[in-house]
């Protein structure tokens, strides 16, 4: 009997999460910081703005260079559905059925709904409804997957109006998901540096099915649209084994990193691995890795995230009870090599289980728990908690079913 993973609340591409009411953020702990942090009279500018919510709303954190947090006066911002994340100009949420966007001030806040496009109005909106958003690198593009576990899947293309932030549709990919299977995706596709090619994990279990990695390429329209390339996996634990993707993330050059299990014939699965691949100029991707080489997290792997840096990845699971499980929950960072193997960086630095990770663009990793986030700054020799870190998000009465989402956006 071939067995089955549920990657649980991964449903948007961009990482985002929302706050409950009351006393957004708050230290665990009795730290007390320096007097001199108390008398500035003019605070050094954030380097990223943290969006975090639950179903009271938005709540917003500018993140100082040492990665302290402080919340942004008006939160929480009003908005509907889940938060799919902003191109720095527009903020964008995703509902069942429709996208909405809305203006972005110059700190961050969420300005009054601009204007909000009906998927289901387009070509796609028989497989489903909206169960995954993202970005290209410019912003200018939003790629929104429809699915229901039915017979197919969508993935729409959207394209933001100059000073409007109105959407308009420019076309739809759609697969099989029945029982001749093409694709099974579970996020929308993540775009590579250079803004050419995006790439998905592909979970099938079937071995006359496609390889383990989705691939697309925008047309001049910024239309996605099924790529079919050449996919040289790592060497095989088994002589007949399928690789099954968990998810995946690309660095700011021509690199995939890629956490995925293999699954042989008779229905036995390895632990999930890591492994890099290298995209060629036409969207080809390839790995030298071997399962001797490619290292196994410490974590059972639900989400992956590369840094902006290209440097380090960091790998969670938020799984709180999982029967036969190989690894524990928590949260776990490597060093990333380009095409050479991932090797490891840390142990475990949390076993508290992670629902959602993001990263900003002077490394600082952002990792949130139930009602609580942790702030890790990350180099090549130290991973240290930022001033503060863990912080205790007040989600409500239902605690993890009230945080759903984390962005995090560079200033």
């Amino acid at each position: 009997m071939k067995t089955q993973i549920t990657i649980s609340r991964y449903v948007i591409l961009v990482s985002l999460a929302l706050f409950a009411a009351g006393p957004a953020l708050t230290q665990n702990s009795s730290e007390t910081f320096p007097e001199e942090h108390a008398q500035a009279v003019t605070p050094a500018p954030p380097i990223a703005y943290v969006y975090v919510g639950t179903a009271q709303g938005v709540f917003l954190y500018d993140t100082a260079a040492s990665g302290q947090l402080s919340l942004v006066y008006g939160s929480p911002f009003q908005t509907t559905g889940l938060m799919a994340g902003s191109n720095g100009k527009y903020f964008v949420s995703v509902g069942t059925n429709y996208i909405h966007t809305y203006p972005v001030a110059s700190n961050g806040a969420i300005e009054k709904q601009a204007s909000e496009i009906d998927t289901q109005n387009y070509l796609g909106a028989a497989c489903g409804t909206n169960a995954a958003a993202g970005f290209d690198k410019t912003g200018q593009s939003l790629y929104v997957l429809l699915a229901n576990g039915g017979s197919c899947g969508a993935l729409q293309s959207f394209q933001f109006a100059k000073n409007s932030g109105a959407l308009t549709f420019v076309g739809s990919a759609e697969y099989n998901t029945g029982a001749n299977q093409e694709y099974w995706l579970t996020s929308a596709p993540t775009m590579t540096g250079n803004n050419k090619f995006a790439y998905a994990s592909n979970q099938i279990w079937s071995a006359s099915n496609p390889p383990a990695i989705a691939a697309f390429v925008p047309d001049s329209t910024g239309m996605l649209q099924f790529l079919s390339i050449t996919e040289t996996d790592p060497e095989p634990p088994s002589a007949t084994p399928i690789w099954v993707g968990v998810g995946l993330s690309a660095d700011s050059v021509n690199h995939l990193a890629v956490a995925a299990f293999s699954n042989d014939d008779e229905g036995d699965v390895t632990p999930t691995q890591l492994a890099s691949y290298t995209v060629d100029g036409s969207g080809n991707i390839s790995s030298t890795n071997t399962y001797q080489n490619m290292p196994t997290p410490d974590v059972n792997v639900n989400s992956i995230q590369l840094s902006p840096s290209g440097q380090f990845l960091s790998v969670a699971s938020n799984n709180i009870v999982c029967s036969g499980c190989p690894a524990e929950p928590g949260l776990q960072v490597f060093q990333f090599n380009g095409a050479k193997p991932i090797t490891p960086l840390s142990g475990i630095l949390t076993n508290a289980p992670i629902d959602f990770i993001a990263w900003d663009q002077a490394n600082h990793l952002y990792a949130v728990s139930d009602s609580t986030m942790y702030v890790y700054t990350v180099s090549g020799t130290t991973i240290a908690a930022a001033p503060g870190s863990p912080f205790l998000i007040n989600a409500g009465p239902n605690g993890r079913d009230n945080v759903n989402a984390l962005v995090v956006v560079p200033k």
